[in-house]
């Protein structure tokens, strides 16, 4: 018996593959969503119910931004990485987890495999090359790349366990093992939208194995009452979240197939699509990003259009190709058909998502791919050497497993991961402005800084030239710009030469009031599609980039503008009220007004919000000191610092602090969150309840 036919055998040597191809990922860093999903998502830190619940009533991006992502079962076990295995943000055990997922969607996709006929070193290598596929990185290596790990999950058990149904006959087992595939499909929607592609996958398997009528029939009478449950909850899901969070129109520069009209976008989306294909023929050059632009549009610039014709063409042989080896090489041409279709989802052929093109995108699609290549290699080495093939199959599967390796090194550090991202994808400007994040990351250097000014600048023209109409443009590289500037003059300022440090904030301030003049219209346009779908105006909430806002204040206060930056820092509350650096930012104010009471009430509300922030405890102090208010109210408890409750005039501005945070939800149209306020504040900060009557509730 070879080696792969043994069961036993054939999964040590697929653990061994992965674990080989992914062994130095558990040292790769929480860059990009991960910083906000586990770093910020206080849902994770739950110990008790009332927090704990959150994870299944708010959305995925919840409390940073209001999307409508929905994923409890992927946040759960985020949960259970951060405080039922105590990880907290110590990246390995995520990284542990996620590997051993992949692990077993690679033991899927090789049950799978045979169960649809390939033979078992077929169906071996199949899975080898799923497991060391460089494309895999962005699923594994990156934690919150779990989500798909749980979809995929979701689509390959699901099939097994309609197979499985099969085996048994009409029995109770069979309809036991149907429950099952129903009941994973409800999981996999619940854990990432496209986990609803197990309905798709089980119409495949019927096609496979009945042909396109009786599999069609198959799927209309048998499949859908079974998957029923899912498509009810993801349709439900998708109604509820769309209903109940803004509707802010697409970011242009992150999906400009948005923007275009069906035609030019079908081109450009098919260029997309060859590009990663090209990718999975060898993954070269990888990148994080592949915003604007990267991928030339068609219709709008020449190389959009002749890259848009050469995809058709691509894409109509491969097509052809499936068609013609249907007969003669079956697995091929359903390996072809299954990446196909599990594509679509993120595809913007059918419909248009938040961005033009991921790797991470491919992962699903790519077991199929897998399953194409192995098929096409034992058919084509069939006329050949058996060990001609066997080695052909080990060069492929060592150079995807080197190539893994070396991306994720680059996840390890932040520097290189950036750099790599600028190399492979050099006109998406998001790579950009990450690379200049990463240099001046820790804020102490002014060389970082300088380096990223200068990256930034060489940026700005992608997004400039041509001059992109409002509706169209991006304020986070102006943002960023105009932060780096403010930087740049503090640095300045603290040498001497105020009036250099001035230039530099007036060259922020041009800078930030672009991004907020976009950030101005997103919001005008959010109401406007929300009122147009039949909301109140009263229920219609203000949105906003925190970081515009925050920025701009601050370079007001610079610039000695204290009106100017109030009225910031107030449009700021209205969508963002819990914001800790709107806080900050009043406090400042106060201070220069020489309101110290307030100043201080202003301290005492963001450590409300975050007791382990430094720079408020030290502005609490500070304020004391002049106030001359000693000793300093506060006292150690388990390792953390609290108030001293036996404060009167601390007494006061903690109740003021617990009004005016409410009276902000409420401004803020939170109402649900207000009263949760209220409770908080009589329950652990002894706030007596007449505070928060309607007399309290303005500010």
């Amino acid at each position: 018996m070879k080696p792969w036919a043994r069961p036993s055998a054939a999964t040590a040597a697929l653990g061994a593959l992965a674990f080989a191809a992914y062994a130095n990922s558990f040292g790769a860093l929480l860059l990009l969503d991960n910083a906000a999903i586990i770093g910020a998502d206080v849902r994770l830190r739950a110990t008790d119910w009332s927090d704990f619940v959150q994870i299944f009533t708010e959305g995925y991006w919840w409390p940073q931004f209001l999307t409508n992502l929905y994923r409890p079962l992927t946040t759960f076990s985020y949960w259970c990485n951060y405080t039922l295995l105590g990880h907290g943000d110590t990246p390995a055990g995520y990284h542990l987890v996620n590997l051993l997922l992949h692990l077993v969607n690679v033991l899927l996709l090789r049950r799978l495999a045979s169960r649809i006929g390939a033979a078992d070193g077929v169906a071996w290598l199949a899975a080898a090359i799923f497991a060391v596929h460089p494309l895999g990185v962005e699923v594994v290596t990156n934690i919150v790349g779990r989500a798909d790990l749980l979809a995929t999950l979701g689509v390959l058990g699901g099939s097994l366990a309609w197979l499985r149904a099969d085996d048994e006959a009409g029995g109770h087992r069979s309809w036991r093992w149907r429950a099952a595939a129903g009941a994973i499909a409800l999981a996999a929607v619940f854990a990432k939208e496209n986990g609803i592609m197990v309905v798709a996958a089980l119409a495949l398997l019927e096609i496979h194995r009945s042909g396109w009528r009786s599999g069609i029939r198959t799927s209309a009478t048998t499949v859908l009452p079974w998957m029923a449950p899912a498509l009810i909850a993801i349709a439900v899901v998708r109604f509820v979240m769309q209903r109940h969070v803004a509707d802010l129109p697409p970011a242009f520069v992150n999906n400009p197939i948005a923007y275009l009209g069906y035609w030019p976008g079908l081109m450009t989306a098919g260029n997309v699509a060859v590009r990663l294909l090209a990718l999975v023929v060898w993954p070269a050059g990888l990148s994080c990003d592949y915003s604007y632009p990267q991928i030339p549009l068609f219709g709008e610039s020449a190389d959009g259009t002749w890259q848009g014709w050469g995809a058709l063409l691509v894409l109509g042989l491969v097509a052809w190709t499936a068609g013609q080896i249907r007969r003669t090489r079956p697995l091929v041409a359903a390996g072809l058909v299954w990446a196909a279709v599990m594509y679509l989802p993120t595809s913007n052929f059918l419909v248009r998502i938040g961005s033009i093109m991921a790797e991470r995108f491919m992962y699903l699609p790519l077991a199929g791919l897998a399953l194409a290549l192995a098929a096409a290699l034992h058919g084509w080495g069939r006329p050949l050497n058996r060990r001609v093939t066997v080695a052909l199959a080990a060069v492929i599967l060592a150079a995807f497993t080197a190539r893994t390796l070396v991306r994720n090194a680059d996840w390890c550090d932040e520097v290189r991961f950036w750099r790599s991202a600028v190399a492979a994808a050099p006109r998406s400007f998001n790579v950009h402005k990450g690379l200049a994040s990463a240099l001046c990351a820790d804020g102490r250097s002014e060389a970082g800084l300088d380096a990223a000014i200068a990256i930034v600048e060489r940026a700005l023209p992608l997004l400039e030239e041509p001059p992109l109409p409002l509706e169209r443009r991006d304020n986070s590289l102006w943002g960023d710009l105009g932060q780096y500037y403010r930087s740049k003059g503090e640095f300045v300022l603290a040498r001497g030469p105020r009036d250099e440090a001035v230039a530099w904030f007036e060259k922020s301030l041009v800078f930030l009031d672009r991004a907020h003049a976009v950030d101005r219209w997103v919001n005008a346009e959010s109401r406007r599609r929300q009122l147009a779908r039949g909301k109140s105006d009263g229920e219609v909430r203000e949105n906003g980039f925190i970081p515009v806002h925050t920025q701009r204040a601050a370079t007001l206060i610079r610039l000695g503008r204290l009106a100017e930056a109030l009225e910031t820092i107030r449009t700021l509350q209205r969508f963002a009220p819990l914001c800790a650096d709107g806080f900050l930012l009043l406090a400042q104010i106060d201070r220069l007004n020489g309101d110290w009471e307030i100043a201080a009430v202003r301290y005492v509300e963001v450590l409300i919000l975050d007791n382990k922030n430094e720079m408020a405890w030290r502005g609490f102090k500070e304020v004391y000191e002049r106030l001359g208010i000693a000793p300093l109210p506060v006292q150690a408890v388990d390792g953390r610092r609290a108030f001293v409750d036996s404060s009167p005039r601390l007494r006061v501005q903690i109740n003021t602090a617990m009004r005016d945070i409410v009276a902000l939800l409420r401004g803020a149209k939170l109402h649900d969150e207000a009263d949760d306020w209220i409770r908080r504040g009589m329950r652990y900060y002894g706030c007596p309840p007449e505070i928060f009557d309607e007399a309290g509730r303005g500010r």
